[in-house]
């Protein structure tokens, strides 16, 4: 039988042998935050993507409606909530190291 999650406001199901859920063991150990936390995180961004300001949710899909925990890959800081679109273009923008100054010349020679 499932349990409910023991991480204050979750409303998640744990395994019978676990105290806290899958996610919200995941998002301990690799972010320190909490489900609820997560969720409180987007609530402040009313719903929306920190870049593009679609609105999102978290439905585990990382398409442009899901949400996804963003995070700087240098320091493992939470910065916030994004849509899977956003997330995925930053992270590799993030670890391709692409110089914001030559991005924007490219993109500005376009027009």
């Amino acid at each position: 039988e499932n349990l409910k999650c023991k991480t204050k406001n979750c409303r998640n199901v744990s395994a019978p042998d676990r105290t806290v859920c899958h996610t919200c063991k995941n998002l301990i150990y690799r972010y320190g935050v909490t489900t609820p936390e997560r969720r409180k995180l987007l609530k402040e961004q009313n719903n929306s993507c920190g870049l593009c300001k679609n609105k999102i949710k978290f439905t585990g899909d990382t398409d442009q409606s899901g949400a996804c925990l963003d995070h700087c890959h240098s320091t493992g800081k939470v910065r916030g909530i994004l849509c899977g679109t956003c997330n995925t273009w930053l992270g590799y923008y993030e670890n391709k190291k692409i110089d914001p100054g030559t991005l924007r010349d490219y993109i500005g020679g376009e027009g």
